[in-house]
């Protein structure tokens, strides 16, 4: 079977799940489409005809695990995908995302989509605070600029996209950030 749809990746993957060693617990009319496990290991999926799918659905990284689908037509994502048109996909290796790291890769996905359509206002939008409180540690402000970092935004810019204003409204993520990254005391 060669799927065309969604529908089609969730029936292909029920029929060959089993042989890849994975157990459907739930399936579901929501978000995230099901809760299968794997040696032990459970993991919430979402399946899409297309990788893509997922972001163009606006889905939520942090609630969701694994990505199935029928092709991989993205070249970068944070979470796992499989893509069941390739024939090594029941073999792949699937590593869990820790939390903060998709939490923080979905609150850029919301603040860069805020601010490339303009839908800034005065005060900050309500994932700020949330964003601003996972700074508790080295490792975590690593990773959350190395996720807000990757295409080389800069702090400042981070800032900006955040609140999607220029001038004081950015500064005290910025402060917090620097400060914290060892940039500034």
């Amino acid at each position: 079977m060669i799927p065309t749809n969604e529908m089609e990746v969730i029936v292909l993957f029920a029929q060959e799940a089993a042989s890849a060693g994975f157990e459907i617990i739930k399936v579901q009319n929501a978000f995230p489409d099901a809760l299968i496990s794997r040696g032990g290991v459970e993991y919430l999926a979402e399946f899409e005809f297309c990788a893509s799918n997922f972001e163009a659905h606006r889905h939520d990284t942090s609630g969701c695990d694994l990505i199935i689908c029928w092709e991989n037509d993205m070249d970068i994502s944070v979470l796992p995908i499989l893509a069941l048109i390739e024939d090594d996909w029941k073999d792949q290796e699937i590593v869990k995302v820790p939390e903060r790291k998709k939490r923080a890769v979905y609150w850029k996905i919301l603040a860069t989509r805020r601010f490339e359509t303009r839908e800034f206002e005065l005060e900050p939008p309500a994932y700020v605070p949330a964003f601003v409180a996972t700074f508790d540690s080295p490792e975590t402000i690593k990773m959350v600029l190395d996720v807000w970092d990757n295409e080389g935004l800069g702090v400042t810019r981070i800032g900006e996209i955040l609140y999607g204003c220029r001038g004081g409204k950015q500064n005290e993520i910025v402060r917090k950030i620097l400060t914290a990254n060892g940039r500034i005391t």
